[in-house]
């Protein structure tokens, strides 16, 4: 694989970045509304959570069924996380393992994508320049690594990235504002 260090560099312009960032109104962020033809989307880990709860919004649910569908592996590790992350004193494990578990089981492979080498690099100086203008504690840019992945892994293979994680994708955007993002509210 590699990556292209210059080319990413050159396309994120990191010393550049000295404005602080600052979250945008809902009326600044799209909505599945405000796009006219299906296109892929990629459900970040609140999606499949969210759907899970019976709290996914209808529009939403309808581009889930109607639209072409990726999966990001980093998206599904965090869904794996919750089933370790379960306690298994609890008396809601066993439902809520069983529907992270048939999440997970059934997502076709054919349909997963990964963050590649150029990913993985790009996504480590967007989150440095986050800790940096968000003025994140050391190593609080790992909060937001995850987030990123899934965001320039949705823009590698021309997918919007569909989520209600405005905290985080949101100021995410802003450094990649090529990379397409529906949010929706719960």
């Amino acid at each position: 694989m590699g990556f292209d260090l210059d080319r990413t560099i050159r396309a994120l312009k990191p010393e550049k970045r000295t404005a602080p960032l600052a979250y945008r109104s809902a009326a600044g962020l799209v909505a599945a509304s405000d796009l006219a033809t299906k296109r892929p989307i990629l459900p970040d880990a609140t999606v499949y959570v969210h759907a899970g709860q019976g709290r996914l919004p209808v529009g939403i649910a309808g581009m889930l069924r109607q639209w072409p569908l990726l999966h990001c592996s980093v998206a599904l590790g965090e869904i794996a996380h919750g089933i370790g992350r379960l306690d298994p004193a609890h008396t809601m494990t066993p439902g809520r393992r069983g529907y992270l578990e048939g999440v997970l089981r059934q997502v076709p492979q054919h349909r997963i994508v990964s963050p590649d080498d150029d990913v993985h690099v790009a996504a480590g100086i967007v989150t440095g320049v986050l800790a940096r203008l968000l003025g994140l504690p050391k190593g609080g840019h790992r909060l937001k690594v995850n987030d990123v992945l899934i965001l320039l892994t949705a823009r590698k293979f021309g997918a919007a990235l569909v989520t209600a994680n405005v905290g985080d994708l949101d100021v995410a955007q802003q450094l990649r504002p090529d990379a397409d993002v529906i949010y929706y509210a719960v």
